[in-house]
């Protein structure tokens, strides 16, 4: 419930003419400035005050995996945004990270980290935000 309100609140800033094709420059609530969409979908809020991260997904090219980023809000100068590609297993309810790079800037802007090692299985509560990606994919 909490989650349905917070994307109505954050889609109410988001034009409607905002899509996954659109590449343009979308304001968000007070606190944030502007976040590229990219071909990003956008799929909620998080964080402990409920609207400190963003989340947005892509398709990937291989079956069964997912790009998944995260923005964080900024607080004064500092800004991160981290992109990962996760994989996917409908039929045990299960993810795992393939790759992760974390960002200095919002918009994935200055890379500073990189990590290829694959990680193990997770099984993420539905709800979740790792459960995201099992959303967008199986259901």
């Amino acid at each position: 419930m909490l989650r349905a309100a917070l994307l109505a609140f954050a889609l109410a800033f988001i034009p409607a003419s905002a899509s996954a094709q659109t590449a343009s420059e979308q304001r968000l609530p007070p606190g944030w400035g502007f976040i590229r969409m990219m071909g990003w979908t956008f799929q909620g809020f998080g964080g402990s005050g409920d609207d400190e991260d963003l989340y947005f997904t892509m398709p990937a090219p291989q079956p069964m995996h997912i790009w998944f980023r995260r923005e964080s809000k900024p607080v004064g100068d500092l800004a991160y945004s981290s992109r990962s590609l996760e994989q996917v297993d409908c039929n045990a309810g299960r993810t795992r990270r393939i790759t992760i790079s974390y960002f200095a800037r919002n918009n994935l802007e200055e890379l500073k980290y990189s990590n290829e090692n694959i990680q193990n299985w997770e099984y993420p509560a539905p709800g979740t935000l790792g459960a995201i990606p099992l959303q967008v994919l199986c259901d």
